[in-house]
Order: structure tokens, then C-alpha cells, then sequence
């Protein structure tokens, strides 16, 4: 009985480290010269992938931008609907940032900022035959190795209003998306060894929301290719979808 007590608490241990830490394994900018750049979102502009610091660098980039909620959003609604969907922010997680121009619609005026967030988590079991059907697409076996994903979203907007404004799109904010993969130990995460698959997280966040217009926006972030740089597998069809907050 004291060895197993012995090793519950040594896995509680070693799965509160990783958790605290959190240290990625690689950033080694995934983005590529075909599918990274300043958008236009109508008269507003951004930079259609997030960043691990606060400057414009191909090689820092994380994850592609795949949702914009609107009509009446503000970072702190969004975050409480996600919350009441079953995200949580109490997993400590790597903090990234995003560069947006809140253009004055009316005079064209800019108005640049980075905004920064540590993003929400819910845990899911993918289905086998879903991983399977990933991993023979990307012809990589690992892709299958956990069926066990935390669903990832880091949202972005003016820090001072909670917002970004446009005529057409009412007050939105910017979301990036992607699963980090577990293995677990019982019911504890105690390491995420790949992160990948910006649109079928994407897809797993639109379908906690009703109100939702689906791959309405070209971002111009897509890749196919299931490129692997180092923990992160590349696959995004490069349209964002919609999401209303009223």
C-alpha cells in the first residue's frame, strides 16, 4: 500500500511540474512565406498567425488566427462562454501575442497594438478513427500515438476597450486554435508531446456555439501540407470562422 502511495504522489508531483512549467519543445516558427502576413479584415488589419513575443518574425510564429467572434464581443464574454462550454483557465499555459491595427473606419486613421493572452483549455478524448484518418493523411504514425488532446484557444483585442471595432463586424475579437496532445497517467496529464490541427480545433470550438457562419473569412494562413516542425504539426485550411456574441 505505501509503494502505491509512493507512486500517486510522484506522479501527482511530476504532472504539477509539467503543468507549472510548461515548457514547450520547440519554437521553430511554423509559419511559412506562402501562408504568413498582414490581412485586411475589412478596413482593420492583422497579422493572420500569433507570436511568442511582442515583435513581427516569421520564426516566432505559434498558431494561425481561425476564428473571429462578433457582433458584440468582448474578450471578457467570449471567455465566459468558452467557460461555460467546458474551457478552463486554470492549466498554466505559454502566453502569446498578437499585432492588430484597429483602423478608424471612418478616417482611415491606425491604431496599432499588440495584445497578449495565456488562452483557455478543454480536455477531449478524440475518437481512434479520427486520429487514425489524421495520420494517414500526414503519413505519420505519431499523429496516433495519444487520443487524449487539450482543445486550445488564445484570444486577442484592444486590451483598453476588450475589443476591436468595425462597422461590418460590430465589436469582435481574434482567436487562434490548436490541440495539444497528452499522455496521461490515470486521469493526469503529464506531458504534451506534439501540438497540431488549428482547424479541427477550430471546428471543435464552433460546435459549442449555435449562431456560427463557417469558413467565412479567407486569413490566407492555410497549409496542407502536415508540415512537422518540431512539436508542432501544420494543418489549417486558411479560413476563419464566425462566431456571434450578442
Amino acid at each position: 500500500m505505501r509503494i502505491n502511495n509512493v507512486v500517486i504522489e510522484t506522479t501527482i508531483v511530476i504532472s504539477i511540474m509539467f503543468l507549472a512549467l510548461h515548457i514547450p519543445i520547440a519554437y521553430l516558427g511554423p509559419a511559412t512565406l506562402d501562408n504568413f502576413g498582414l490581412v485586411w479584415l475589412y478596413e482593420d488589419q492583422l497579422y493572420n498567425w500569433d507570436f511568442s513575443d511582442t515583435r513581427v518574425d516569421i520564426s516566432i510564429t505559434d498558431w494561425p488566427i481561425t476564428i473571429v467572434f462578433y457582433e458584440n464581443a468582448t474578450k471578457a464574454m467570449v471567455a465566459e462562454a468558452l467557460k461555460s462550454r467546458g474551457w478552463s483557465s486554470w492549466i498554466p499555459v505559454s502566453e502569446m501575442y498578437a499585432l492588430i491595427n484597429d483602423r478608424d473606419p471612418y478616417y482611415g486613421t491606425n491604431n496599432w497594438f499588440w495584445d497578449k493572452d495565456k488562452g483557455l483549455k478543454k480536455y477531449e478524448r478524440i475518437p481512434q478513427s479520427i486520429m487514425e484518418i489524421f495520420a494517414r493523411a500526414c503519413n505519420d504514425s505519431y499523429l496516433n500515438s495519444t487520443w487524449d488532446v487539450f482543445i486550445n484557444i488564445r484570444l486577442y483585442a484592444n486590451s483598453n476597450t476588450e475589443h476591436i471595432f468595425s462597422p461590418w463586424l460590430g465589436k469582435y475579437v481574434i482567436a487562434s486554435t490548436h490541440l495539444d496532445g497528452l499522455y496521461m497517467i490515470g486521469p493526469l496529464p503529464i506531458a504534451e508531446p506534439w501540438s497540431r490541427l488549428s482547424s479541427y480545433a477550430e471546428f471543435k470550438v464552433r460546435s459549442a456555439f449555435n449562431d456560427v457562419r463557417v469558413d467565412a473569412i479567407d486569413l490566407y494562413n492555410a497549409d496542407w501540407t502536415c508540415r512537422r516542425v518540431g512539436s508542432h504539426y501544420n494543418l489549417n485550411d486558411g479560413y476563419a470562422t464566425l462566431i456571434e456574441i450578442s
